[in-house]
């Protein structure tokens, strides 16, 4: 399998430095200038964990993994006070450049860049990311957490939906220059062209490749015409946006080094009004297949790996804080309602930045669970069902880690506070200082061999000295959950190496959580979403 390969290659590897010269760059807008395309400049950057505060939403990002954003400057002649999405998500200092914006049929975003030192994952994905809806519309999605809401307003609204548009050009599928030690995908260049019309795209790409960026080079991130708005003068055009992705870097320094530098040109190219071909939009692309094989061990089923969560690890973990903490609700991650962008876009749906190389199991269902029961019951909602974190809680998370299984690349759990989908703490696969593995043995002493497939990892206010797999919740502050606050908690899985690609929904084991609580019922009811 190309996973295996990789997994080989991963284990060498070197750093380098740009990957695109002014001189190449520049000899590439001269011929595009002299077939008469107007071409202009645009910029990336990477958006990572702390740039969290900047935003009303941080649309449940991965705190494992920086993003990188192209920003385009508005489209020739362009009135961007039409687009209500403009520079609402990030933007260049001087408001001229915007990560979500839209495009015309016929134009082209050239991205010429670089790939990521050695890391686990890289991979570069288009969006769908917000959709105008006139007043009245209504989502037919029966998803009662996840669908855009009923729209109201006069002039109508916009709804983020942010569903990804095709599979993920990650490492095993980008091409690139292979310059990386034993041939490997890392610091090497690569072009990418993001747009909606195959015909067009392709006159840039033989532009490009005639100034010296040869097509072994070229990755194609279309924009399917039949499923998207394209268009740069109507307010009900759809809004784009462009997600970089990289997780695991194997030298911190050199990972830093390549965010700081941003070896990237980023051309906005747009073609003269005559003599240009017919378009020919892009269809919907085929997905790729998603892993379905039942998650196993050598040892254990799918059914007895299930069960092993759900009853000898919540026994050992009982036994450990039950006399104390008597008080648990314990409940399933479910796995979200849509399979890929595509059922957003024709749902009404909020995706979220989803990705085909993952499946994000969370706990939202339990969100209105206890916000019901905080309804109905007030302070007498018992505390371990309210979905808040105080003082006399905690959540104890248990899950399969899904790479010793072999289900998945790499896998983690993050908590969020749910009303901004901010990041607040997380646990993963990695062998870094957030790591999971081997948290399950210390409620399971007698069970190595099993408990080595598992994960056991709190989250409270305060954590002990002596508790190495906890995270400390502050109330405030980047990366906090206030007081009464709901949190949500989902897992990432990523990369079935069978497949590829993610896994079905219900192939992996989904973790239990545990919400443990010193008090019966207490003061600090959740909050209704909104207030």
């Amino acid at each position: 399998m190309q996973l295996i390969a990789y997994l080989a290659l991963t284990l060498l590897g070197a750093v380098a430095g740009l990957s695109y010269t002014q001189p190449a760059v520049a000899d590439i807008k001269t011929r595009l200038l002299q077939r008469g395309y107007t071409v202009q400049d645009g910029s990336y950057g990477f958006f990572t964990q702390d740039m969290c505060d900047k935003l009303d939403n941080c649309y449940a990002n991965n705190p494992a993994s920086p993003y990188g954003l192209i920003y385009l400057p508005p489209s020739p002649g362009e009135d961007t006070s039409t687009y209500g999405g403009w520079c609402e998500v990030l933007c260049s200092a001087d408001k001229q450049r915007s990560a979500s914006y839209r495009l015309n049929a016929n134009e082209t975003v050239i991205l010429l860049g670089r790939t990521s030192p050695r890391s686990l994952y890289f991979s570069i994905t288009s969006y769908m990311f917000d959709r105008f809806y006139p007043k009245g519309w209504k989502s037919p999605s029966h998803d009662v957490m996840g669908k855009c809401p009923k729209v109201t307003e006069d002039a109508g609204a916009r709804c983020k939906q942010f569903a990804s548009l095709h599979n993920p050009a990650n490492m095993l599928t980008l091409n690139t220059s292979q310059e990386g030690e034993g041939g490997g995908w890392w610091d090497s260049s690569f072009a990418g062209f993001m747009g909606g019309d195959s015909a067009g795209m392709e006159a840039v790409q033989a532009i490009v490749e005639s100034a010296g960026v040869p097509r072994t080079l070229h990755n194609q991130l279309p924009l399917p015409a039949g499923d998207i708005r394209l268009g740069t003068g109507s307010r009900e055009a759809d809004g784009f946006l462009s997600l970089l992705r990289v997780a695991f870097s194997d030298d911190h320094a050199a990972a830093q080094h390549y965010y700081d530098s941003v070896p990237f040109t980023v051309l906005r190219v747009t073609p003269p009004v005559v003599a240009q071909p017919k378009a020919e939009p892009f269809p919907r692309p085929s997905l790729r297949q998603r892993g379905s094989e039942l998650e196993t061990t050598p040892k254990l089923s799918f059914d007895d790996l299930s069960q092993v969560l759900k009853q000898d690890l919540y026994a050992g973990i009982v036994e450990a804080v039950g006399k104390e903490f008597a008080h648990v609700e314990s409940y399933k991650m479910t796995p979200p309602t849509f399979k890929n962008g595509y059922d957003c876009l024709e749902g009404g749906t909020v995706c979220n930045g989803d990705s085909m190389d993952t499946t994000y199991p969370n706990s939202r269902v339990e969100i209105l669970r206890g916000e019901l029961c905080a309804k109905l019951l007030n302070d007498t909602c018992p505390i371990a069902r309210r979905p808040s974190l105080g003082e006399d809680d905690f959540y104890i998370v248990t899950g399969v880690n899904h790479n010793t299984t072999g289900k998945a690349l790499y896998s983690s759990v993050v908590m969020y506070d749910f009303s901004r989908l901010e990041s607040v703490g997380q646990f993963d696969s990695s062998s870094q200082n957030s790591s999971y593995t081997g948290s399950a043995l210390q409620y399971m002493p007698g069970q190595a061999d099993t408990a080595q497939y598992l994960y056991a990892v709190k989250f409270a206010r305060h954590c002990q000295p002596s508790e190495a797999h906890c995270f400390a919740v502050p109330y405030s502050g980047s990366n906090s959950l206030p007081e009464e606050a709901p949190a949500v908690i989902i897992e990432r899985i990523y990369m079935d190496p069978m497949y590829e690609s993610g896994p079905t929904l219900n192939s992996a084991v989904m973790p239990v959580i545990h919400h443990f609580s010193s008090k019966f019922i207490g003061s600090n009811a959740v909050k209704p979403l909104g207030a």
